[in-house]
C-alpha cells in the first residue's frame, strides 16, 4: 500500500500535492466540525501536513500546517 501511494504522489507536481493536501485538510475540518467535541480530530490533521511536507517541500508543508491550525481552531470554536 505504501509503495502505491509513494508512486502516485511522486508523479504529481507540487501544486497538485498541495491541492490534494488542502482537500484532505478540508475534509478533516468538516468531520471535526460535524462531530463537535465528542471526538478529537487533531491527530488527523498530521497526514495532509506530512504529505505536503514530504512530496512538495518544507514551505508548502508549513503553509498546509498554518491552514490546518486555522481550520482546526475554527472547527473547535464553532462546535
Amino acid at each position: 500500500m505504501r509503495k502505491w501511494l509513494d508512486v502516485v504522489f511522486r508523479g504529481l507536481s507540487p501544486v497538485r500535492v498541495m491541492v490534494a493536501s488542502l482537500l484532505l485538510v478540508a475534509v478533516t475540518g468538516w468531520l471535526d466540525f460535524a462531530t463537535g467535541h465528542d471526538i478529537a480530530f487533531a491527530i488527523f490533521y498530521l497526514a495532509p501536513i506530512g504529505l505536503a511536507a514530504w512530496y512538495a517541500g518544507r514551505w508548502p508543508g508549513l503553509g498546509v500546517s498554518a491552514i490546518s491550525v486555522l481550520i482546526w481552531f475554527s472547527a473547535d470554536y464553532t462546535a
